[in-house]
């Protein structure tokens, strides 16, 4: 006995199609017909036809941030497919809340490289990956230098190493501001007993601290 198989519509057969099985690479979305011919050693031959109905595969494209800072909280989404499920996953970083839908929060705990994958499935089970690399900057290694106590209504000074690109902001809580509340350097007369400086720098990648 001898077999052989044919693709008419929207394939191309892989290989031999001469046999009892054949490989398919189906290219086109649509009706697709495979044909087989078997044929014995009397001469007798049949002939049978399959119809195969081809889906597409879904055709995700990622949006969302690619480059943040660390401990930084970012949302990444696809297009919404009507009856398409999604399955999501984070390196370097967790998901926050759920991750069923085309839309995700994702939390970026370390510094260095992450990466959020999408897989979306079709109802008829074909699939298809996409992604995106992240890059997370760390926070500015900032510290206040000056005293850490002083004598009521006397003034005080304090001051930043700076850092090349980075930008400074002063608040002072029990006391009062006598220099510029942006800068490397503040000054500050103090009127109660206790009282705190808060410093926020934010550096040349826009992380802050």
């Amino acid at each position: 006995q001898t077999c052989a198989l044919t693709i008419f519509i929207g394939g191309n057969i892989i290989g031999s199609s001469n046999g009892t099985s054949v490989n398919i690479a189906w290219n086109n979305i649509g009706i697709a017909t495979v044909t087989l011919s078997e044929s014995n050693s009397f001469g007798c031959d049949s002939t049978v036809t399959l119809t195969i109905n081809v889906t597409g595969v879904p055709t995700p494209s990622m949006t969302g941030t690619p480059k943040t800072c660390v401990e930084e909280i970012r949302e990444y989404s696809v297009p919404e497919v009507s009856n398409h499920t999604y399955s999501w996953s984070v390196t370097n970083g967790s998901i926050v809340g759920f991750a069923i839908g085309h839309t995700i929060q994702v939390y970026w705990s370390t510094p260095g490289n992450g990466y959020v994958s999408c897989r979306e499935y079709s109802p008829e089970g074909c699939d298809s990956l996409t992604g995106m690399f992240v890059q997370i900057d760390p926070k500015p290694n900032t510290a206040i230098l000056g005293p850490s106590s002083i004598c009521e209504n006397e003034l005080s000074s304090f001051a930043v190493n700076p850092s090349a690109g980075s930008s400074y902001s002063w608040s002072i809580n029990g006391g009062t501001a006598l220099s510029s509340f942006t800068g490397t350097v503040f000054a500050a007369g103090w009127q109660s007993t206790s009282g705190s400086i808060i410093l926020t720098e934010t550096d040349i990648n826009g992380c802050i601290n």
